[in-house]
């Protein structure tokens, strides 16, 4: 644990402080401004957006293309070795993360229980003619679409919970479908699936995509 030098609270956040608001209340010299704006402006980005920024907005647009190519791009756009290194690392702090989980947690539970792949890895499994037709659901203050699709859990993060199922399982892409969010809010807490049908579907995924627990 540490404490934050801000407001005093003990955490174990990456970081000294304990939330963003303490770390932008951080109060810098006169000394440390003038490195930061001195090693701003000599940035490649700043420059060329000073002289250039037409060419500036011709790399970004180009950089999100994945950068195919396999040329380096400006801060913040990487090439695809870059990319695949930041989800290794990614993956292996979620995994050290769900190994820690306490799973008598309610909230650390229904946390690691959220769908974190992309629909895009799985073009065939799910029915995107229903996203074409009703579009994503979002929240009034979101965008204001409420017929429209939503991911569900088929065996319920409920039902994890109760009979301490590994989250792995319920957060798998073998257990969403998607499906209108007012349909999806009636079914509630209720499974569509068994949990024998959903241990059956994840290996039968796995098996089909090579993915390894």
């Amino acid at each position: 644990m540490k404490k934050c030098p801000k407001c005093g609270t003990n955490h174990d956040k990456n970081g000294k402080f304990c939330s963003r608001s303490c770390a932008n209340s951080r109060v810098f010299s006169e000394e440390t401004i003038k490195k930061k704006s001195e090693s701003a402006k000599r940035s490649k980005k700043v420059m060329l957006a000073n002289t250039n920024p037409e060419k500036l907005i011709k790399l970004f647009k180009a950089a999100k293309q994945q950068n195919k190519d396999g040329k380096t791009v400006w801060g913040g756009l990487h090439t695809p070795e870059v990319i695949d290194k930041i989800k290794k690392t990614k993956k292996n702090k979620t995994k050290e993360w769900l190994e820690s989980l306490d799973r008598k947690n309610k909230v650390e539970y229904r946390k690691a229980c959220q769908f974190r792949f992309s629909l895009n890895e799985y073009p065939e499994e799910f029915n995107f003619a229903l996203v074409e037709e009703f579009g994503w659901y979002r929240a009034k203050n979101r965008g204001d679409n409420p017929y429209g699709v939503s991911r569900d859990h088929m065996y319920s993060i409920k039902e994890g919970f109760e009979n301490d199922v590994d989250p792995y399982y319920i957060s798998h892409p073998a257990n969403c479908r998607l499906m209108r969010q007012i349909d999806n809010k009636k079914k509630d807490t209720t499974c569509s699936i068994t949990l024998e049908v959903l241990l059956k579907r994840v290996l039968e995924w796995d098996e089909k995509y090579n993915k390894n627990k």
